[in-house]
């Protein structure tokens, strides 16, 4: 069965129910005319009834992702996330922080830029060597090196001119 009037259309089909409109959607209570869901495209805002704390979906295109000033944004996904955006994709906030259990890639046609302070934690990558930890009270600093490949390795600075350039390394025969 498939409603249609404009851009709007509503379709029931064997093994899932969608509702697709260009222009926003509300859902009304019966009984009291009370807004329960809406899609304000105007302002790029879903209006989720008081108390409900998440939104699950299986699939989702919308112009903006914000949370209020006061809470934090937190999307989660099982299996994989695309972000995408035609004119860019822009990820502003006081603290951003990505957690993977598997690979995150970023592609750009141009550039990726990280403006500000970026922290890799160190100990999930690949050492070029085991290297033994310092004394008590002493730190053991490390280089960030990357292959031609993208691959991120550490090489743990034992001098003031140490480099990349190590014989162990994950790189194969190029780094």
């Amino acid at each position: 069965i498939v409603f249609q009037q404009g851009t709007t259309k509503l379709s029931v089909e064997k093994n899932k129910t969608s509702i697709t409109s260009d222009i926003g959607m509300q859902f009304f209570d019966p009984r009291t005319q009370n807004i329960l869901f809406s899609t304000d495209y105007e302002t790029h805002e879903f209006h989720l009834p008081s108390g409900v704390k998440s939104l699950n979906v299986q699939k989702a295109s919308t112009e903006r992702i914000t949370s209020n000033a006061t809470s934090d944004l937190n999307i989660k996904v099982d299996g994989r996330a695309i972000v995408r955006g035609n004119e860019g994709v822009f990820i502003m906030g006081k603290t951003i922080e990505f957690h993977m259990g598997g690979n995150m890639e970023l592609k750009a046609e141009n550039s990726i830029i990280l403006n500000g302070t970026v922290m890799v934690s160190t100990t999930r990558l690949p050492s070029s060597s085991g290297g033994d930890q310092l004394g008590a009270g002493e730190w053991v600093r490390y280089k960030l090196c990357m292959c031609a490949d993208g691959t991120l390795f550490k090489v743990q600075v034992t001098g003031q001119s140490m480099g990349c350039q190590v014989s162990d390394h994950p790189c194969g025969n190029t780094h």
